[in-house]
């Protein structure tokens, strides 16, 4: 006889426990790959903006003004506040925020606009008034100006780079920093333009909508980039539940001064080389000179203050080339130049010693010695001895 056993509340109860967990366990970790793919898809699109941000300068020779957060009805459309837009408002959905640096020097701190990214306008250039499509390399999709979230990408840019008639690479205002307030930049403070997501809490951001997504959290390390002054925090993840809440995500481009090359505050428009005590080389890494080139030199003016050898030596003045100098006259009708420079051979009495000179050779003894004379079209090319080399118009041959 067969007996038929079946399951105890004991049994099933355990097995019911254990699917809770694997549930529990599987829910957890596809929370955890949501939450990354969120990351992961906002820094790239960040990327991407960045990548179409650059070749719109490029094209037009300015970053362009930010859209309105808010979808004031003129989609993805940049716009720039006025002048008359005072500092600490917002026109059109675009804010405009006093930073704390006076690049152009006008007397006046530079300003910093602050919206959305302006998809639409990044696709368009304005050229005699009618429309073109100018970024075709990387063209920008409407929906990767949003984050993982779907919520707005923050596009912070300093207004002087917004026009291309006075556009320089330092004039960047915007300055970012960490969470103790240090700035985390270069040189503080010359940020070109700021793309920020409100991250996983979402405290600040406007949905793609244009709507508050959720209002910003006071008291914690990214309260800052809630309030939109100016001043941006690049932190480091952090989700406890205290002062040091940080999940907001940062990109930023800058203006960097290198250690070689500067701006110079007495001449505008100028750059100088810091390097005092070594040489630049243009085709060669062994530079021997404060500017030593290894090539043609294609130039419409020189000024110089002495031609000199490959050496440095044998220098002398341009006026011994493009002026009435004495000491480049040989004085005696027998002899021609042979050299110019401080050490060149022969003999001329109008030259004091150690002056830069002409070196001058006997050609013939006297004009008496002078035999032959080039006749017809033909022209003097030399001579050999005391007798004339005389060439024919033409005469690939003749020295």
């Amino acid at each position: 006889m067969n007996k038929e056993r079946g399951f105890t509340l004991v049994e099933i109860s355990l097995v019911i426990f254990i699917a809770g967990v694997l549930l529990a366990m599987g829910i957890a970790a596809y929370d955890i790959y949501k939450t990354r793919a969120r990351y992961e898809q906002t820094w790239s699109n960040m990327d991407h903006i960045r990548d179409t941000l650059m070749e719109y300068q490029s094209v037009t020779g300015s970053y362009p003004c930010p859209a309105a957060l808010d979808n004031n009805g003129a989609f993805g459309e940049a716009h720039c506040p006025g002048t008359g837009v005072a500092s600490g408002t917002c026109d059109q959905g675009v804010c405009v925020v006093d930073s704390a640096r006076d690049a152009d020097s006008d007397g006046t701190m530079d300003r910093i606009l602050i919206g959305a990214v302006p998809v639409t306008t990044m696709m368009q250039e304005t050229v005699s008034g009618s429309q073109t499509n100018v970024i075709q390399e990387a063209p920008l999709p409407s929906n990767a100006i949003n984050d993982g979230w779907s919520n707005r990408i923050v596009y912070a840019v300093s207004e002087n780079l917004t026009r291309n008639t006075d556009f320089r690479s330092d004039y960047g205002a915007i300055n970012v920093v960490d969470e103790t307030g240090q700035s985390i930049m270069g040189t503080p403070g010359t940020a070109h333009y700021v793309l920020l997501s409100y991250g996983e809490n979402q405290a600040g951001a406007n949905s793609s909508a244009g709507f508050e997504v959720a209002p910003c959290i006071a008291g914690t390390a990214e309260t800052p980039n809630c309030q939109r002054n100016g001043t941006f925090v690049s932190g480091i993840l952090s989700k406890g539940n205290n002062a040091g809440y940080y999940d907001d995500m940062i990109r930023f481009t800058e203006w960097t001064v290198t250690n070689m090359w500067s701006y110079s505050m007495n001449s505008p428009g100028s750059v100088f080389n810091t390097n005092t005590d070594g040489n630049v080389g243009v085709g060669t890494n062994t530079p021997a000179h404060k500017l030593d080139i290894s090539g043609g030199v294609l130039a419409s003016k020189i000024y110089t203050k002495e031609f000199c050898d490959a050496e440095g030596n044998n220098c002398y003045a341009p006026e011994k080339i493009g002026g009435e100098d004495p000491a480049m006259n040989c004085g005696d009708a027998n002899m021609a130049v042979k050299r110019i420079g401080r050490d060149a051979p022969g003999d001329n009495p109008n030259i004091t010693p150690g002056e830069a000179r002409v070196g001058c050779q006997t050609i013939f003894s006297s004009p008496a010695a002078v035999t032959g004379n080039c006749t017809g079209t033909q022209f003097l090319a030399g001579w050999k001895g005391s007798a004339p080399i005389c060439c024919d118009l033409g005469d690939a041959d003749c020295p």
